[in-house]
C-alpha cells in the first residue's frame, strides 16, 4: 500500500494503538464509531477494517451493511477474540478477510496489501482463520490423532483437573488414564517449588491476557515413580461458540539434551499460522516443504497436488536440498502403482526401504526410508531423511501434525472457493431473476431493506439507494393493509415461508402481487429473509374480465336462445308448409347455441377445480352409463363393446362427460342413418395405463378439429359445440395425466383413444368410487 491508500477503521476509538500502527504501514486512517456515518466516511476509502465493541452494531452486521452499500469495497474483520464460528459468520456476511487481533497489525497490513492487489487484478478474495482453527470440521481426525499421537496430550478443566489423558501421557508420566482423570495437575505432576509459577500461568491462560504466547517450558515434572523429567508444554485455551473459555488443551513432550530442535513445536506453530494465511495450493506446498527441512530437519520432501482436469498428482513444491537433483520427476496418475494407491487409501504409510519399492522418482533420489502422507483429496506429501538416517518417533509425529495442518489449509482453500462460487451464482440469480426480489434484515417488528434487484426497481419504481436501510413495509404497503403486513413480517422472522396474494404500493400506484417470503435459515427465528414479488395485476384483471363476459354471455345467450326457440316453434305452427323450413332452421341453430353454452359451462367447471380428484372410478360402470344414454338419445345407433367386468382408473367422474362427448360426436358427425360404434378397453399393466378406444364408421374427423386438439391451429378456430366438446375431452384426459389420440379406422371412420392412469382394485375397494359429479 502506498501513502495514498486510505483505510477506514470501524471501531469505538483509536486508543488501542491500532490506528497509529496502521498509519505507519498504509497511509491515511480514518476512524468511525457508528456505521451510520459511512456515506461520507466511505466515499474515498480504499478498504475497511471492522473492529468490535461498536456502538450501533456488531462486526457481522457491519459487514452486511457495508456490502449493501459498496459491494466492491474490501472488508477485513479484526476482532479482539477470534474463533472459527466468528470467521465463518464473517465470510457469510461478505467479509473478504478475517485476522484475529492476536496475529498483530503486521499481519493485518499484509492482508490489506493482498486484498488491494487482488482488487487491482480482479482476483478472488480469501478468508484467513486464526492459527488455532480451520474452516473444516476435523473432529474425527483429531480424535484419532490424539489417541495415536506419540506426543502427550492432556485436556484440563477450568479447575486444572485432568479431563482427558491420552496413551502418550501415560507413557510419559506413568499414570494410567483412569488414575490421572479428575486429579489436579499440582497434585499429579508439578513439583512443589514451581507450583506458584504454574498456577500464575494458568490464571493468565484463563484470563486471556497471555499475549498469545501459549508455549512455555518447565524445567522439571514429576513422574509416578518419583523421577523427574524436563518437558516442554504447549497450552491452548478451548472455547465454545460464544468465545468463552471452557478448558485448556496441553501438548507435552519430553525435552532431552540431544534433541536437535528444542523449539520445534514453536516453529511448527508459526508454520501453522503461515499455512492458514496461505492463498494458494502452491503456496501451501512451498511452506510444507520448507518446514520439513528447517523445522523437522528432514531435507528431502515433495508435495504433489491433484490436478482434477488431468486426474494426476502434479509436483507443486520440492525441498531446496533437492533443487539440483537430476532425473525425471514425473506426474503420478492412476497407474502410479503404490504411490497412487496410498493417496487413494488416505492413510499415512511408512516405507522402510524405498529402494526395494521401486519408487525413488517420487523425491528424485533413492533413500533408505520415507513417510507418505495423503493430504485428504488434495494431494500427497513425501518426506525422507538424507544420508540413510532413520526417522525417530517425534519426527514422525511432527510430520503427521504438519500434514494434518496442510490438509486443513487446503480444505480451507476449497471451502473458500466453494463460498465464492456460491456467492457468484447467487449474485447472478439475484441480479437477473425477472421477479422483484428484496433482501431484508429482520428485526423484532420490521424488515429492513438491505438490497433489491433491478427487477424490483423496475416494478416498484424505487431506486435501491433511496430505500436501503429503511423498513420495507413503510415504503410499499398501503395504509389500510399495515396490520396484515406486520403479521407477514413476524411470520417470516419466525422462519416461516409465506406465499400469498397482496396489494402493494408502487411509484405508479397500487398493483397486485404474488408475494413469497423465504427465510434464509429455517428454525425458531431468522435474522434475514428474501421477499419475491410477481406482478399479477394484468392477469387478475384479465381473469375478472373473462369471468364477467363468460357469465353474462352464457346467461344471456341461453335465455335468449330459449326465447328464440319458443318463438320459432310458434312460427312453425303459423306459416305454410313451404316456409316451415325457415322456422326449423331457427330452432336447430338455437339448440346448437344452447348446447354450446352448456358445454362452455362444463369446460369452465373443469378449469375452475383447484385440484383434480384422482378417483378411483369404475371404468366399466362409466362406459355402460354413457352407452345407455347414447342408445336412449340416438335409437338408430348400433353399439358393440369389449369391456371387462370391473376395471378402475385414477380419474374423477368428469370421465363420464368426456366419454359421452366422444360418443355423441361420432353420431352427430356421421353421414349415415344407422352408425356403428365399437367401444373397447385395454388394460396396459406394463406402463400403468388404460386405453379406452371408441371406433366409428363415419366420414372421419375434420382436419381443423384434429389440428386444434394437436395444437396446430389457434383456439380462435374453434367455432361450434362439437369442437368445444372434443376440447373438453382433451382437457379432462390431460388433467388426469393421460393423453387423447386419433387414428383412422379401416376401412372407414375414426378411432378416438383416451389413455388414462389405471388404479389397483385393492385401492378401489378401500376408498370407494369417486362421487364427484359431472355435467353431460
Amino acid at each position: 500500500m502506498g501513502s495514498e491508500t486510505e483505510v477506514v477503521y470501524v471501531c469505538p476509538d483509536g486508543a488501542d494503538g491500532t490506528v497509529r500502527e496502521l498509519r505507519e504501514r498504509v497511509g491515511r486512517v480514518t476512524t468511525v464509531d457508528a456505521v451510520a456515518d459511512r456515506p461520507t466516511a466511505l466515499s474515498s476509502a480504499d478498504c475497511v477494517v471492522v473492529g468490535d465493541g461498536l456502538s450501533d452494531t456488531d462486526p457481522i452486521e457491519c459487514c452486511r451493511r457495508l456490502r449493501a452499500y459498496r459491494p466492491e469495497l474490501p472488508v477485513v474483520v479484526f476482532p479482539t477474540d477470534g474463533s472459527e464460528s466468528l470467521a465463518g459468520a464473517a465470510v457469510a456476511a461478505g467479509a473478504d478477510g478475517y485476522v484475529p487481533r492476536a496475529d498483530g497489525v503486521d499481519t493485518l497490513a499484509t492482508r490489506l496489501d493482498a486484498l488491494l492487489e487482488d482488487d487491482d487484478t480482479a482476483s478472488s478474495t480469501a478468508v484467513t482463520p486464526s492459527a488455532s482453527g480451520s474452516t473444516t470440521d476435523l473432529s474425527d481426525r483429531l480424535e484419532l490423532l490424539i489417541d495415536q499421537s506419540p506426543l502427550a496430550i492432556i485436556e484440563w478443566s477450568l479447575d486444572f483437573d485432568v479431563a482427558c489423558w491420552n496413551p502418550a501421557a501415560t507413557e510419559l508420566f506413568g499414570y494410567a488414564a483412569s488414575e490421572a482423570r479428575g486429579r489436579s495437575a499440582t497434585e499429579l505432576i508439578v513439583p512443589a517449588d514451581v507450583r506458584g509459577e504454574v498456577l500464575e500461568h494458568w490464571e493468565q491462560l484463563l484470563d486471556g491476557d497471555f499475549d498469545g504466547n501459549t508455549a512455555w517450558r518447565v524445567n522439571e515434572n514429576v513422574r509416578k515413580d518419583g523421577t523427574t523429567i524436563t518437558c516442554e508444554w504447549v497450552n491452548t485455551p478451548l472455547t465454545d461458540d460464544d468465545g468463552e473459555i471452557v478448558g485448556v488443551l496441553s501438548f507435552v513432550q519430553d525435552v532431552t539434551p540431544e534433541r536437535k530442535r528444542a523449539n520445534a513445536l514453536e516453529a511448527l506453530q508459526e508454520t501453522t499460522r503461515e499455512l492458514m494465511r496461505a492463498r494458494s495450493a502452491d503456496e501451501i506446498a512451498a511452506i510444507v516443504t520448507d518446514a520439513t527441512e528447517h523445522v523437522i530437519d528432514r531435507p528431502l520432501a515433495a508435495v504433489r497436488i491433484r490436478d482434477e482436469d488431468r486426474e494426476a498428482l502434479e509436483l507443486a513444491a520440492i525441498s531446496e536440498t533437492l533443487d539440483e537433483v537430476t532425473g525425471d520427476i514425473s506426474s503420478i496418475g492412476p497407474d502410479g502403482g503404490a504411490l497412487w494407491q496410498i493417496y487413494e487409501d488416505g492413510e499415512p504409510f511408512v516405507i522402510e526401504d524405498v529402494r526395494t519399492e521401486l519408487i525413488p522418482y517420487e523425491i528424485g533420489v533413492a533413500v533408505s526410508n520415507a513417510v507418505l502422507y495423503p493430504l485428504g483429496d488434495h494431494g500427497l506429501l513425501s518426506v525422507a531423511p538424507a544420508d540413510d538416517a532413520d526417522f525417530d518417533l517425534a519426527e514422525i509425529h511432527l510430520t503427521h501434525v504438519l500434514a494434518a495442518t496442510a490438509e486443513a489449509a487446503l480444505d480451507r482453500l476449497a471451502f473458500e472457493e466453494q463460498l465464492r462460487a456460491e456467492r457468484d451464482r447467487f449474485a447472478a440469480l439475484f441480479e437477473n431473476v425477472p421477479d422483484a426480489v428484496v433482501s431484508a434484515r429482520q428485526t423484532a417488528d420490521e424488515a429492513i431493506v438491505e438490497a433489491v434487484n433491478p427487477a424490483f426497481e423496475r416494478m416498484f419504481g424505487y431506486d435501491e439507494s433511496a430505500i436501503v436501510g429503511r423498513p420495507l413495509d413503510r415504503i410499499i404497503v398501503p395504509a389500510n393493509r399495515t396490520a396484515e403486513a406486520e403479521t407477514f413480517t413476524r411470520r417470516g422472522g419466525n422462519g416461516e415461508t409465506i406465499e400469498t396474494e397482496v396489494k402493494r404500493r408502487t411509484a405508479d400506484g397500487l398493483r397486485d402481487f404474488m408475494m413469497r417470503v423465504v427465510p434464509v435459515d429455517r428454525g425458531e427465528s431468522t435474522d434475514h429473509t428474501f421477499g419475491l414479488y410477481t406482478d399479477i395485476t394484468d392477469r387478475k384483471q384479465r381473469q375478472k374480465r373473462v369471468e364477467i363476459l363468460n357469465r353474462v354471455l352464457r346467461h344471456d345467450m341461453r335465455n335468449g336462445m330459449n326465447i328464440i326457440d319458443g318463438c320459432a316453434e310458434m312460427l312453425a305452427d303459423a306459416v305454410d308448409d313451404d316456409d316451415i323450413e325457415y322456422a326449423t332452421t331457427i330452432q336447430e341453430r338455437a339448440g346448437e347455441l344452447v348446447s354450446l353454452a352448456e358445454k362452455t359451462r362444463a369446460v369452465e367447471r373443469v378449469l375452475e377445480r383447484e385440484s383434480v380428484t384422482t378417483g378411483p372410478i369404475d371404468v366399466t360402470e362409466t362406459i355402460e352409463e354413457a352407452l345407455d344414454r347414447l342408445e336412449t338419445d340416438y335409437p338408430g345407433v348400433t353399439v358393440t363393446r369389449s369391456v371387462p367386468d370391473r376395471l378402475f382408473a385414477r380419474i374423477d367422474a368428469s370421465l363420464r362427460t368426456a366419454l359421452y362427448q366422444v360418443l355423441e360426436n361420432a353420431v352427430e358427425h356421421h353421414d349415415r342413418s344407422a352408425p356403428t360404434i365399437d367401444v373397447s378397453v385395454c388394460d396396459r399393466r406394463d406402463d400403468g395405463m388404460l386405453s379406452l378406444s371408441i371406433a366409428d364408421d363415419g366420414p372421419g374427423m375434420p382436419d381443423e378439429e384434429r389440428e386444434l386438439l394437436q395444437g396446430d391451429r389457434e383456439i380462435t378456430q374453434l367455432r361450434h359445440a362439437s369442437g368445444l366438446g372434443l376440447w373438453l375431452v382433451n382437457l379432462v384426459v390431460t388433467q388426469a395425466g393421460g393423453q387423447l389420440t386419433f387414428d383412422a379406422n379401416e376401412p372407414r371412420g375414426t378411432v378416438v383413444t383416451l389413455e388414462i392412469p389405471r388404479a389397483d382394485a385393492e385401492l378401489a375397494r378401500s376408498t370407494g368410487d369417486s362421487t364427484v359429479t359431472s355435467d353431460y
